[in-house]
């Protein structure tokens, strides 16, 4: 994970294995964004503006998993706290 300039993303990463992006919001939420192409990694890093990229090229075309969300816990049999319908 990377440290970055936006005002809404804190970090970034990516895992090239599976093509799963990784975005930290500063208000903590921790969401993977599933089979995202190399290539849009290395345009979101590049951004000029990595919120906007983010909701303009990735939010409404990968499926995510929200990981953490904060004041938001797992229920008790640990299924996933929010994510993107099948597409």
């Amino acid at each position: 994970m990377i440290e970055v300039e936006s005002s809404t993303i804190k970090k970034i990463g990516y895992s090239y294995p599976d093509r799963k992006l990784i975005v930290e919001f500063k208000s903590g939420g921790i969401y993977h964004y599933k089979d995202v192409p190399e290539e849009v990694f290395e345009e979101l890093k590049t951004s000029e503006s990595m919120g906007k990229f983010l909701n303009e090229n990735i939010k409404k075309k990968y499926e995510f998993e929200a990981v953490y969300l904060p004041g938001r816990r797992e229920d008790s049999e640990g299924s996933e706290l929010e994510s993107s319908p099948k597409l």
